[in-house]
């Protein structure tokens, strides 16, 4: 009987002590199988002995590092040339038969201003014996201009009214007459010709903006119509500088 206590005792002893040494090395052990796989990840020789990154992983470190550093060239960014637009000088004649005619100007230069300035003309009639006129004419800021200079650069969109006007002040009648624009660029022969800028008419109506009406290249209006836009004839009785008909000149 006490020989079969002293068995059991020393079994008991025996699964502790081997409980106690597959704790202690399990994961010495457990390296030992690794070393053994050939199929384990490989070592980094300059790790310290930790298992090494894949090599997938490591190359995307490089590439961040290398772009950080300025190894990875960044896209190319095009600025967009800075066009130069050449001065310019646009003359619209009003025609209206019995009535005379009456010019008007839009100059592009280094010297003018989008507001009102020195190199702005302002409208001055110029009536026939009978004392009657027709009138082409911008409007800034209050003044009614016949020659508006603009900046060199500028695009702004100008705005034209016609009228016929009367040296007395009183309404004007007309039977049916022929009514036209004549437009030239660079009249005087300066080389003021707008470089690098496209220059269109248009007629609007400011009280229905839904009425259409075609638009005019300037350019080909010189080059293939003599310079000249064919108006609605004028019939009836018109009040005094009281705009029939309103045009805008666009820049781009």
């Amino acid at each position: 009987m006490i020989v079969i206590v002293v068995a059991v005792v020393l079994v008991l002893l025996a699964m502790a002590a081997g409980f106690i040494f597959s704790s202690k090395y399990a994961e010495r052990i457990s390296r030992v199988f690794l070393d053994l796989n050939p199929f384990k990840p490989e070592r980094d020789s300059g790790d310290g002995g930790e298992l090494g990154t894949p090599s997938s992983l490591n190359e995307t470190e490089n590439e961040s590092e290398v772009s950080g550093g300025g190894g990875t060239t960044p896209a190319e960014t095009t600025e967009a040339e800075e066009v130069s637009y050449g001065t310019g000088a646009l003359s619209i004649i009003n025609k209206v038969p019995s009535l005379g005619t009456m010019s008007f100007a839009i100059v592009h230069r280094s010297e003018g201003l989008e507001g009102y300035d020195s190199k702005d003309s302002i409208y001055y009639a110029m009536f026939d014996p009978d004392g009657k006129s027709s009138k082409i004419i911008s409007n800034i800021t209050g003044y009614e201009l016949d020659l508006d200079a603009r900046p060199l650069n500028s695009l702004s969109t100008i705005y034209l009214e016609l009228s016929l006007h009367s040296q007395s002040g009183g309404a004007l009648s007309v039977s049916n007459v022929t009514n036209e624009l004549r437009l030239s660029i660079d009249p005087n022969n300066k080389g003021w010709n707008f470089a690098n800028k496209t220059l269109t008419l248009q007629q609007y109506n400011p009280s229905n903006t839904s009425e259409s009406f075609p638009s005019y290249d300037v350019r080909d209006v010189i080059e293939n119509d003599g310079g000249v836009i064919v108006l609605a004839r004028l019939d009836g009785s018109y009040d005094s500088e009281l705009p029939y008909a309103w045009f805008r000149v666009g820049f781009s």
